[in-house]
């Protein structure tokens, strides 16, 4: 599991799009759509900050179980 720092840079992401506030050139991805959903980037931000947390209990869970 990546971490989340580490993400911005990981070449198979499209996080750093949504971050940025040009759209890239040559681009297939609409960040503009889902920034208005969640309402800014800063909140874009701790929702996947918020949901990588949440992977890595359930992961620490899914460990806990088959041991």
């Amino acid at each position: 599991m990546i971490d989340l720092d580490e993400l911005n840079c990981y070449s198979w992401t499209s996080f750093p799009y949504y971050l940025s506030v040009e759209v890239a050139e040559n681009s297939f991805v609409n960040s503009n759509f889902i920034i208005k959903i969640v309402g800014s980037r800063e909140r874009y931000v701790e929702f996947v900050r918020n949901q990588s947390d949440y992977q890595r209990q359930l992961k620490i869970i899914k460990d806990l179980l088959l041991e």
